[in-house]
Parts: structure tokens; sequence; C-alpha cells
């Protein structure tokens, strides 16, 4: 960002924006002198590339080159917000978006195994289709609880942990729930008619959105470093919940 007589300057890239090519505006964090700033930057100053995630959702490239901006279309960040905390809210929201998306496709994969059947019986009366599910609801509770965990901390001291720990286990899940999810439905769950790929197309792509597995993995494991050996088992035994609750 450049300050101008009259505004400002934006210039940078934009990767992997949701909708870019359809929004009118979108609100991006920059920099000028050392300084977080927010801005509110109309996408008819950017050149756009387009492409899509696995899901075929829009992800697309904005790129301003000195585009001019008012002066009331830039303001300072509030305190604490800057790339690092849109990372972890954004993972958040994918820790959570991954979690019940897990849960649609237990539900599809429970609902299949009833009614479908094979050598005169439904499925789920096969016991190795029962274990699959089994695993599958295993994968999609501990994905839900640390969701469920991250949420009711978010503001705390512990955030930053319990957000990674989130999203690094709904990424975990992803790769297994969905396999089963389409073992047991066999190849109906590829067809564009079926709902289950609906599901799990968002799942592979939600997954690395905001960081992957490997980097949230990284940076827990960064994180116990840091605390020191004291601090390693507090943090994964104590209830990290907020004064008050």
């Amino acid at each position: 960002m450049e300050r101008t007589p009259t505004g400002w300057l934006a210039s940078g890239t934009l990767q992997r924006v949701p909708w870019g090519r359809s929004v009118a505006a979108v609100v991006a964090l920059g920099s000028a002198v050392g300084e977080t700033l927010v801005a509110l930057l109309p996408t008819s100053g950017a050149t756009t590339s387009t492409s899509t995630n696995l899901a075929g959702e829009p992800r697309d490239t904005l790129t301003f080159v000195t585009a001019p901006l008012p002066a009331d279309a830039v303001a300072p960040a509030p305190a604490g917000v800057n790339a690092d905390w849109l990372r972890r809210r954004g993972a958040l929201v994918r820790a959570v978006q991954i979690a019940g998306g897990l849960e649609q496709i237990l539900d599809l994969g429970v609902e299949y195994a009833q009614q479908r059947t094979q050598f005169g019986r439904p499925l789920g009366n096969f016991q190795v289709i029962q274990h699959q599910l089994v695993q599958l609801a295993g994968e999609t509770s501990t994905a839900r609880a640390a969701a469920d965990l991250a949420l009711r901390i978010v503001g705390g001291a512990n955030e930053q942990f319990a957000i990674a720990a989130a999203k690094a286990r709904a990424s975990a899940a992803v790769a297994p729930a969905a396999a089963i999810a389409h073992q047991v439905h066999g190849a109906i769950g590829f067809t564009q008619e079926h709902r289950l790929q609906l599901s799990t197309r968002r799942l592979w792509a939600w997954r690395d959105e905001f960081g992957s597995e490997a980097y949230w993995n990284t940076q827990l494991g960064r994180m116990a470093l840091d605390a020191g050996p004291n601090s390693f088992w507090p943090a994964l035994a104590v209830s990290h919940v907020k004064q008050g609750e």
C-alpha cells in the first residue's frame, strides 16, 4: 500500500480468492511503513486469473498494480489482526466445515448401508461394513470434538494451540473418512447425481485450505518446543476453557 495526497495505491496479488470473478470488492490485509492495514479493494481494478478447487468452487487470483483507492477505503487493522490471525480464523472455519461434512457422509453411509441389499441382506448386516462405519464415526467424532473445543476458547490464551489441533485433526480425518464412505457406496458415490461426491470433493478441498494437516502439525510442534517440557503435558491435559464458563 502506498499513500498518495488523495488516497492510496494498492499493489499485490491475492491468491485463491473464493468467487473472486463474481464479487464487486474484497477485503484484504496490506501494509505501509510497517503498519498493518485493512483495505476494501474493488475487483474492477484487478486482473483476474480464474481457477477452481476440487469441488469446482471458484478460487481465483486477483492482481492489483497501483490500483487507486479513496482514503476511506483503507484503515489501520484492529490490534492483534494480522496475516497469522487471519489464517487461524480461516483454519477454524474450515475445521468446523470439515466436521460438518464428515457428519454428512457418515449419515449417508449409514443410510445407504441400511437400504442397499447384497446376497439378500442389507449391507449394514455385514461385519466388514459395520467396522468401516464405526471407523468413519470415530474420525467424525474426533474432528467434531477438536473443532468444538477450539470454538469454545476463541480469544483465550490457548487459542493458537486449539485451532492448530482442530485443523490438523480435521484435515487428517478427511482421507480415511472419504475413502470409507466411497467404499461403502461403491461406484454410485462417484457419480455427479449422487449426494456423496458433493461432500467428499469439498472435504478434499477444505483439508488444505488455510493450512494443511502437515502445516498445522508443524505449528503444534513448534508451540510445544517453545513452551518447554514443563508446559507440554498441561497443554494436553488441562481443559482450555475461558474464565467464567
